[in-house]
């Protein structure tokens, strides 16, 4: 189990690498990298610059003193929570707007890992598919979380627990586009997934980390993809190795 996290938690860096050494795929690597830098930018303004407001919002700066302690803590974990909230948001909305080139770089990766199959051609109809169905997607994923954030309220257990699905999440937001060409049913990606839990939760939670680096953030999403499409045929494999 505990080498099965390690290699979850480098994966998203294996996928980063994997990029490098194939030049080929890092034109459909660039227009997800240029959206998620502008929604990167906008995003972070709007976090630090409403921040206070929102926090106002909740609990007001005290004028006793001994409440001073239980002000900073609260505006602590707030930040804290509003800080994950921006990062799944952000990676969720960004893997819609950047679908199609994200969908078309995880298919390229499959050919390039087994060897076989054609690139796959350009057609609008795959195009609004793909958009359609990563909307999809995020919307599912944001409502469980939506769902779920009450957790978040509980100290330190409901953190770690909320924080956990997110990480599940996310991890399953990317490996999502070659299950989907499959035509997987939601019970069966998280099936295959949690096949490798310890795995699929160290991919999703080093991916949430680098995400909240700037610079390193705007390179995740096609990484990011690449690793899950790597991690899914890594799964694909031991499943069709064991049914055997």
């Amino acid at each position: 189990m505990f080498s099965r996290l390690v290699k979850g938690l480098v994966l998203p860096i294996r996928g980063g690498t994997f990029l490098l050494r194939h030049r080929r795929l890092l034109p459909l690597a660039v227009a997800p990298f240029l959206l998620n830098a502008l929604l990167y930018a906008a995003a972070v303004y709007a976090f630090f610059q409403y921040y206070n407001d929102w926090f106002s919002l909740i609990m007001e700066r005290p004028e006793v003193w001994y409440w001073l302690g239980v002000y900073y803590v609260l505006r602590v974990l707030a930040f804290l929570m509003a800080a994950a909230v921006f990062v799944f948001s952000f990676v969720f909305v960004g893997t819609v707007l950047a679908a199609p080139f994200l969908d078309l770089l995880s298919h390229r990766t499959e050919v390039i890992v087994q060897g076989t199959g054609r690139d796959q051609p350009f057609q609008f109809q795959q195009v609004l598919l793909s958009i359609l169905r990563s909307a999809g997607h995020a919307g599912l994923i944001i409502g469980i979380l939506a769902l779920a954030f009450p957790l978040s309220f509980l100290p330190v257990v409901g953190h770690a627990l909320w924080l956990g699905l997110g990480w599940l999440l996310l991890a399953y937001d990317m490996s999502s586009f070659s299950m989907d060409r499959r035509a997987f049913s939601f019970r069966t990606k998280w099936r295959l997934l949690m096949s490798n839990k310890a795995g699929v939760i160290g991919f999703g939670a080093t991916t949430f980390c680098l995400t909240l680096i700037p610079i390193i953030g705007f390179a995740m999403l096609p990484a990011a993809v690449v690793a899950g499409t790597l991690l899914f045929l890594d799964l694909e494999t031991q499943h069709t190795s064991h049914g055997q």
